[in-house]
């Protein structure tokens, strides 16, 4: 059973996230849903310091305030406007409500709250992850750039930036493992 365990030359998880973190602006964030997609980007930021500029910001956990004030308050830092009232709240609660009164997941007002407070002179760069089902509303916004969306102030014409995909898939994404030196595909 020995060699079921070992993982050299097994590069999978940590080539996807370089090849998600590396594109991405300075100073940005990016949106992931789960374990499978954050903690690999964690992982590769915290151990081999790859884009410690971009903060990585999971769904799942943004439905918890110690994580929202983690966000908050540690840097890099996320845009919000969120009191420690409301942090409160979420801790008591378990959820917030919308503009018109009615309860709401933590993490869909918590998105919103972010988008807003990103507007003006210090907006940073904003992504969804592709691993990310539900773009909360924000698919007019989205064009793809690779494994990620970049979130666009306005609506989009062009959904595909084909040559921000074409380059970080042949110039900048890397592929260690998956093929062999003539170039097909190594099982």
């Amino acid at each position: 059973y020995g060699f079921a365990h070992d993982r050299r030359g097994f590069y999978i998880a940590s080539d996807y996230a370089y090849n998600m973190l590396q594109p991405l602006a300075k100073d940005s964030f990016v949106f992931t849903n789960g374990d499978n997609d954050t903690f690999p980007l964690w992982c590769t930021q915290a151990v081999d310091k790859v884009r410690t500029d971009v903060r990585v910001v999971n769904l799942s956990l943004l439905n918890t305030q110690w994580y929202i004030k983690q966000l908050r308050d540690e840097e890099p830092k996320v845009p919000m406007t969120v009191s420690d009232d409301i942090l409160s709240q979420i801790e008591t609660r378990g959820y917030l409500f919308d503009e018109a009164g009615n309860p709401e997941a933590v993490n869909t007002w918590m998105v919103r709250n972010i988008f807003r407070a990103n507007i003006g002179a210090k907006q940073k760069p904003a992504y969804i992850a592709v691993t990310v089902p539900n773009h909360m509303g924000l698919d007019p916004r989205l064009q793809l750039e690779g494994l990620v969306y970049r979130v666009h102030d306005d609506s989009v014409a062009v959904r595909i930036d084909t040559s921000a995909v074409r380059r970080n898939m042949y110039q900048v994404f890397h592929y260690r493992g998956l093929f062999t030196a003539d170039g097909t595909y190594q099982d």
